[in-house]
């Protein structure tokens, strides 16, 4: 339960449109929109990520309906199918990375899209290990500077 918690830090992170460089929307130099991506394979974390929970949340007042081609709850794998697909994969910002060039991310510039909370936490009354407690100060000081 979310009383159990002790909330740290809150850090709002956009839902990114990922695709590989070579996709034919990774031209585009400024934002896409959602209805646009429903014309490629859509490679989609499962339901239980915040990031499709995002996705469904928004579209359910809408006429677009999600159909992925390929579900995973591996991030690494979804990146992974872009490679070989002219898919499109949707990730939170911090985990948007463009793979040194090979990855395309854009924003999603639908108007009122919901952004998401990244939220640090530990159990409350419980201190953090030395180890976890650097990690976290670091891991925010970087959140911090995004």
């Amino acid at each position: 339960a979310s009383s159990d918690l002790q909330v740290v830090a809150q850090f709002e992170q956009k839902l990114l449109v990922m695709m590989h460089r070579t996709h034919p929307l990774a031209q585009r130099q400024g934002g896409i929109r959602l209805r646009e991506c429903m014309n490629y394979p859509l490679v989609l974390p499962n339901r239980e990520v915040g990031g499709r929970q995002l996705l469904e949340r928004f579209l359910a007042r809408s006429s677009v309906k999600l159909r992925p081609a390929v579900e995973s709850n591996s991030f690494e794998f979804l990146r992974g199918c872009l490679h070989h697909e002219q898919a499109l994969s949707f990730q939170i910002a911090i985990g948007a990375v463009n793979e040194g060039g090979r990855i395309a991310v854009r924003e999603i510039e639908d108007r009122g899209f919901p952004r998401g909370q990244l939220v640090v936490a530990h159990l409350r009354g419980r201190a953090l290990p030395v180890a976890a407690h650097a990690f976290a100060q670091t891991a925010m000081a970087g959140l911090d500077g995004a």
